[in-house]
C-alpha cells in the first residue's frame, strides 16, 4: 500500500467538507435557478391576465358611455333640435299673415299653412320624441321646466287650431312658447356632439 504524507491527509480533511459544501451550494443554486425560471413566466402570466381584464373593463367602460352618448344624440338631442331649427327658421311667415284681414291674401294663405304643416307638425313630432326618449336624457330640473311648458303649449295650440280660432296660445290662454327650449337643445346637443367626438379613436 502506498503511504500517504500526513501533509495530504491533513489537505484532504480540510478540503474534503468545502468540497462538499461547494456541491451542495451548486445543486440548490441549480435547484432555485429551476424554480426562478418557472416562477417568472408564472407571475408574469397572472400580470399579463390581470392587465388584460383591467383593460377590457376600462375599454367596455369607455364603450358603452360612447354609446349612451350616441343614443342620446340619435334618438333625442338631434331630433329635437333639427324640428326646433326648422321652426325657428319658418315662424316669421306666421307673423306676416297670420293675423292678415285678408284670409286669401298670400301671407295668410302661407301662414296658416306652415302654422299647421310644419310648427303644429314638428311640435307633435317634438312631444313623441319626448314621450319615446326621455329615458336617454340625464335628471336635469331645467329640462323638467320646459317640457311641462312645451307640453302645455302645444296642447293649447292645437285645441286652437282645430276649433280654427285664430290666436296665439301665449295671448290668449297663458300657454307661452317656452322660450329656452330652442337654447337648451342647441346646448346640450353641441356639448354631447363635441364629447362624442373626442371619444373616436
Amino acid at each position: 500500500m502506498k503511504h500517504i504524507p500526513k501533509t495530504g491527509i491533513i489537505v484532504i480533511l480540510m478540503t474534503g467538507p468545502y468540497a462538499a459544501y461547494s456541491q451542495c451550494e451548486a445543486a440548490c443554486n441549480a435547484k432555485e435557478s429551476s424554480l426562478t425560471g418557472l416562477l417568472i413566466p408564472a407571475v408574469l402570466g397572472v400580470l399579463g391576465y390581470i392587465g388584460k381584464t383591467l383593460y377590457e373593463i376600462y375599454s367596455n367602460k369607455e364603450k358603452r358611455k360612447r354609446e349612451l352618448i350616441e343614443n342620446r344624440l340619435r334618438y333625442f338631442y338631434w331630433p329635437i333640435s333639427i324640428r326646433l331649427k326648422e321652426n325657428e327658421n319658418t315662424y316669421h311667415y306666421l307673423f306676416k299673415g297670420k293675423k292678415s284681414k285678408d284670409p286669401s291674401s298670400t301671407n295668410s294663405v302661407i301662414a296658416h299653412h306652415v302654422e299647421k304643416n310644419v310648427l303644429m307638425k314638428n311640435h307633435e313630432e317634438i312631444l313623441s320624441i319626448i314621450t319615446e326618449y326621455r329615458y336617454l336624457a340625464e335628471t336635469d330640473p331645467e329640462l323638467e321646466t320646459i317640457i311641462r311648458a312645451f307640453i302645455r303649449h302645444v296642447v293649447i295650440y292645437k285645441a286652437f287650431l282645430d276649433a280654427s280660432i285664430n290666436e296665439y296660445p301665449g295671448v290668449a290662454s297663458d300657454a307661452p312658447y317656452p322660450t329656452g327650449i330652442d337654447t337648451y337643445f342647441y346646448k346640450k346637443t353641441e356639448q354631447l356632439q363635441k364629447a362624442l367626438e373626442k371619444m373616436k379613436f
